[in-house]
């Protein structure tokens, strides 16, 4: 009898009767296939911004996680505020939410940027609930940050023999071909003036085996180079103002070949300033982008001859190819345009 009382002791005071002091009961129901492993929670991913282009209909992934309660879980939507008309958002059972985007709807033609030259938006807030199988819930509100892509001229200049970068391009004459000297300006003017995503901006600049067109979708070489329509923008200045919609060969909003495919002039700088003298580099034909391979500076080895420039200052197709200068043995100035590319 007396051993019985001390089995019975020690089973209360180690909570399997009772009133669960160490939440045994807990880990014996979860053992067994299915219980509460504490407070039902739902933890949200990691802010980041959704980058609003036209090439991708599906935009981003989010991926809510619940841990705690008792499972199985389900997630749903409750509310959502002031979020952009071409967005649209769907919730699976794993509670991934899938943004996308409504291609009936225009992208607006000016943003106002919230933090210097960064563009980035808060649109509004998306509320996600879970709830386990006995009713219980937890809800949580994300905000949603969007993103417009960013083009624009340098504020820097140098010399179109490009091994001879002696000016603002200077840190990338190291650089082992002409194209890739020119994204390293772009990406570090970027850098230099806070934008987003950096290391993503690419010029708009041709050289042997390389279309500008090709290097600004990160697909460089013209042989694999598919540019459809509504390819890669839209793109807007660091100013907040729309430039063009697409790259595409559509004549409607189209880099390349529409009659005026640009929407305003290419003539803000990584900082937003307005750009003065000289023009941009381009070595590029319209309307089809590509290697003007006659007026080039020698491949921008300073090899004599002409150069191809693009006017910042117009809406036409001049916006590339505003004809030729000569003067490269003597090393022309130039500036080049950058894209942020996909």
């Amino acid at each position: 009898m007396l051993q019985m009382r001390i089995y019975l002791v020690s089973a209360v005071s180690l909570g399997i009767f009772g009133c669960n002091n160490y939440g045994l009961d807990d880990k014996i129901r979860a053992a067994l296939g299915g219980g509460s492993t504490g407070s039902l929670s739902i933890t949200a991913p990691a802010q980041q911004s959704v980058i609003i282009q036209n090439k991708n209909t599906q935009l981003a992934t989010l991926q809510f996680a619940a841990t705690g309660g008792t499972a199985p879980y389900t997630y749903t939507f409750t509310t959502s505020s002031n979020m952009p008309p071409n967005m649209v958002f769907s919730i699976a059972p794993t509670g991934q939410v899938t943004i996308t985007r409504n291609t009936s709807v225009s992208y607006p033609p000016s943003i106002q940027p919230t933090s210097t030259n960064g563009g980035v938006i808060n649109a509004g807030t998306l509320n996600v609930k879970v709830a386990d199988s006995t009713g219980a819930n937890k809800e949580i509100a994300y905000p949603i940050n969007v993103r417009f892509k960013r083009a624009f001229i340098t504020s820097q200049q140098d010399t179109s023999n490009f091994p001879a970068f002696a000016g603002g391009f200077v840190a990338c004459v190291g650089q082992p071909s002409p194209v890739t000297k020119a994204n390293c300006v772009c990406q570090n003017a970027a850098t230099n003036a806070n934008l987003p995503a950096p290391a993503k901006y690419r010029a708009w600049i041709s050289a042997t085996g390389v279309d500008a067109k090709c290097n600004i979708t990160n697909n460089p070489t013209p042989s694999s180079c598919a540019v459809n329509t509504n390819d890669g923008g839209p793109w807007f200045l660091t100013t907040g103002t729309r430039l063009a919609i697409d790259m595409g060969t559509s004549a409607a909003g189209s880099l390349l070949s529409a009659a005026t495919p640009l929407e305003t002039n290419f003539d803000r700088d990584e900082f937003g300033a307005v750009s003065g003298a000289p023009e941009a580099f381009t070595a590029t034909l319209a309307p089809n982008g590509t290697f003007d391979g006659t007026n080039n500076c020698g491949n921008w080895v300073n090899g004599g001859g002409s150069l191809q420039f693009g006017l910042k200052t117009t809406l036409t197709s001049n916006w590339t190819a505003n004809g030729v200068i000569a003067g490269c043995a003597g090393g022309l100035q130039g500036r080049l345009y950058c894209f942020e590319a996909d």
